[in-house]
């Protein structure tokens, strides 16, 4: 079996309902108010390798409440392998849950508690070697399900990797004894730097870390050197050497965090607000950091929310009080998302904007634009890196895209006021390259020049001028069963080009016009890189750079 989650209940400020940290994640990170509860999820986590036996000397101030008949309880998740012959027919996951007192142990949660005899017969003779020849009385049978559970509960938590714990308090000094907190952090840094002899992956930390300072500063020249003297830490950069004292302390803090991840391996780090000192992009490239070039998980107590971040291999959880009780649940919607943005006291005015948008006249743009951003930029994620949003063409005349305060006297409406990161997509209507842009297009794309926002004007008629009319044809084709040579132009109609190359065949069931978001759907997935043009592609690009920078 395999530990996929810890949990802890009555532990502390921790109440009856467990807090859960998810195992199969590379990060959990604990995000909420202060005095919330994260630190004690810390404690809790210390208190359960099986290497320190805490729970099992719990003081008073350990207990919920400090109420010595509030008895800690460590849950425990494992994922049941192929190879547990005796638990696979029954369980693809097995949680049991342990209650300690100080001096004794009991299961209060297992999965075999409702399990018939002959069911639990065959694991209780893997996990014990021993067997019945009869039915043992209730009493008797509940025992044997407990010693079962306690083997499992044994087995797994003897899989917790070391756990280390990173105070928020982080001072760089010359202390002899090295600490996570900063302390001793030169001499460890000066034996990185000209290792003993068999110790030569020390000075592969120290490259390491100059890489990492390097990214993160993102400055190519920078590097540290400790002098003979061991008592600075000397920055070069550009060919300069400054002690480190003359740098912000967000170096400092960076220097700190990299050497203490970088000091042990395949362990659980618990970082108490890694965000001290740090710029937002510099939490998050710290972050990604943690990620993708470290072999440690790692749980973050933070009240940044530029941490919360939920991925693939990363789990975020709410930590809040009520009543003085600490409760949790996993970040996994918007709506979670706002709760925790209100519970750090950040609002909408306080954000100005999210991460990027991108205005379209209507959804089949939406359609047309995701599929080309998905081939040139497919990294790129609608709702996470932008939006699109929709203004109805007609509406444009109420819209402005100007920097300046809301309400304006023109009464028109500031898009940027809903997010400085924009770009907006226009329809030029065109029926001839030599017809003017509009006024109000005009007066748009003059507003984007002034203020440095990308505006789309079409090269042709429409968005779906960029079609390409083989794609088109072999739609209708489908939809019609019949297959006409489709000549849609740079300024012509679709709805037209269709009608004309069906003639007297032609049904109003088929149109475009009336079905645009049906037809975009059936129109995009056979559109591929070798159909984007060189304005589109520019125009592309120009999108991908703003979404990017606003990033």
């Amino acid at each position: 079996m395999k530990l996929t989650g810890i949990g802890f209940a009555n532990f502390r400020s921790i109440g009856r309902e467990p807090v859960w940290l998810d195992l199969t994640k590379k990060v959990n990170i604990l995000i909420g108010a202060n005095n919330a509860g994260k630190s004690n999820v810390f404690r809790a986590l210390g208190f359960a390798h099986p290497g320190k036996q805490g729970f099992s000397r719990l003081e008073e101030i350990d207990r919920h409440r400090r109420d010595g008949k509030r008895n800690a309880v460590l849950h425990l998740r494992a994922a049941v392998n192929a190879d547990d012959m005796a638990f696979v027919p029954r369980f693809k996951e097995i949680q049991v849950g342990i209650e300690y007192d100080g001096t004794a142990q009991q299961v209060v949660n297992q999965p075999f508690e409702v399990m018939a005899f002959h069911e639990f017969m065959n694991i209780y003779q893997v996990c014990t070697n021993q067997s019945y020849r009869w039915q043992p009385p209730p009493a008797e049978l509940k025992r044997h399900k407990d010693e079962v559970a306690f083997k499992l509960a044994a087995e797994i938590l003897a899989q917790l990797p070391a756990i280390h714990i990173v105070p928020a308090i982080r001072r760089i000094d010359t202390s002899d004894q090295y600490g996570f907190d900063g302390s001793g952090i030169i001499k460890t840094l000066a034996s990185w730097q000209v290792p003993n002899l068999g110790q030569e992956a020390l000075g592969m930390k120290f490259s390491k870390l100059n890489t990492l300072l390097q990214r993160l500063l993102r400055t190519p020249n920078v590097s540290l050197e400790v002098p003979p003297e061991r008592d600075v830490i000397i920055v070069r950069r550009n060919g300069l050497r400054l002690p480190l004292a003359s740098y912000g302390t967000g170096i400092h803090e960076l220097i700190i965090l990299a050497i203490a991840v970088y000091a042990h391996d395949n362990v659980i780090f618990c970082i108490e607000e890694p965000e001290i000192h740090l710029h937002p992009l510099l939490q998050k490239e710290f972050l990604r950091f943690l990620m993708e070039e470290t072999p440690n998980q790692y749980v973050l107590a933070t009240h940044s929310h530029a941490l919360m971040t939920p991925g693939p291999d990363c789990n975020v959880v709410h930590i809040w009080q009520e009543d003085g009780v600490t409760r949790s649940r996993a970040v996994e919607s918007t709506e979670h998302s706002l709760d925790v943005l209100r519970d750090l006291g950040i609002d909408a005015s306080d954000l100005l904007q999210a991460r990027s948008v991108i205005w379209v006249e209507g959804p089949s743009d939406r359609i047309y634009l995701n599929r080309w951003l998905s081939l040139v930029a497919p990294d790129l994620r609608e709702g996470v890196d932008y939006s699109i949003m929709f203004y109805g063409g007609r509406l444009l005349s109420h819209l402005s895209l100007e920097r300046k305060e809301f309400p304006n006297p023109d009464d028109l409406i500031p898009l940027l006021r809903i997010n400085q990161h924009s770009a907006i997509m226009i329809d030029s209507d065109r029926s001839k390259t030599s017809d003017p842009i509009r006024e109000t297009k005009e007066r748009v794309r003059v507003e984007c020049e002034k203020a440095g926002v990308p505006c789309w004007i079409t090269e042709g008629r429409e968005i779906e001028n960029y079609l390409p009319s083989a794609v088109i044809s072999a739609v209708y084709a489908e939809t019609t069963g019949e297959a006409r040579p489709i000549n849609l132009g740079k300024y012509g109609r679709i709805e037209a080009a269709l009608k004309k190359a069906y003639g007297p065949s032609w049904r109003p069931m088929w149109s475009y016009d009336s079905a645009k978001v049906e037809k975009a759907r059936l129109i995009v997935p056979r559109i591929e890189q070798a159909h984007i043009s060189l304005s589109l592609r520019t125009m592309l690009d120009t999108i991908v750079a703003m979404i990017e920078k606003a990033g």
